[in-house]
């Protein structure tokens, strides 16, 4: 096989991938859950295409990180005591505001929040976009 017939049929792999929706393999079982559960939404509504693959996969894995941050927290407290005797944040707290400012830029980025909506455009369609919306 030729590297053009190669460069094809990966190309037309990755599409029919995408245009399924499936999750990416790279993403963890409870990344791929939130993927299952927003990407169909954003593919809905035309907002998301081929190129925002990366920006959907950091979405996904910064909230199943954020969730588990945040289970910890809810089991475990927010702060511990250091060596020195004085009240500290956990760094499952400080990893928890780091992930949910991430969040929010990107679900601004998303058009996942009320304001953001009301600016987005949807994304025109192309022949070769893998999100095909006809």
């Amino acid at each position: 096989m030729n590297e053009t017939s190669s460069k094809k049929d990966e190309d037309s792999m990755k599409r029919e991938s995408l245009s399924t929706l499936e999750p990416p393999s790279e993403l963890s079982s409870r990344a791929q859950k939130v993927w299952e559960a927003v990407v169909p939404e954003l593919h809905n509504n035309r907002v998301v295409g081929q190129t925002d693959i990366p920006l959907l996969v950091r979405y996904c894995d910064s909230l199943a990180r954020w969730n588990e941050c945040r289970e910890i927290i809810d089991r475990d407290g927010m702060f511990t005591v250091n060596h020195c005797g004085n009240r500290v944040a956990k760094p499952e707290l400080v990893q928890y505001k780091h992930l949910l400012n991430e969040l929010l830029k990107i679900e601004r980025e998303l058009g996942m929040t009320p304001s953001a909506r009301s600016q987005i455009t949807k994304i025109s369609v192309t022949e070769d976009d893998p999100f095909d919306y006809t």
